[in-house]
């Protein structure tokens, strides 16, 4: 069985995909205040994902949008919603906290 494979389409795809991405991240003004909302300090939530506070500080100034989609994800496991240019916390229930 012989496969082709459309180069092109699956650049498209996946360029797609990384704008839909990057263009949806919170403001650093919005993680900060999730990290705020969860008690953690740019140090804790740094390690939970790799990185360092400072790299922590310089996603909150909007710097490195690479670490702000990890921090994004490390957030939103932890209950934190984006919604609106603001944060809510939810429980496991999806209630408000």
């Amino acid at each position: 069985m012989v496969y082709f494979i459309d180069i092109k389409q699956i650049i498209a795809q996946n360029s797609q995909n990384m704008y839909n991405i990057f263009m949806n991240l919170p403001s650093g003004k919005q993680i900060r205040a999730a990290r705020n909302l969860l008690g953690y300090s740019a140090d804790a939530l740094a390690q939970r994902v790799g990185a360092s506070a400072h790299q922590v500080y310089r996603v909150e100034r909007r710097q490195p949008r690479s670490l702000a989609v990890r921090l994004t994800a490390e957030l939103e496991a932890r209950g934190i919603r984006f919604v609106n240019g603001g944060v809510i916390l939810q429980d496991s229930n999806g209630q408000r906290s």
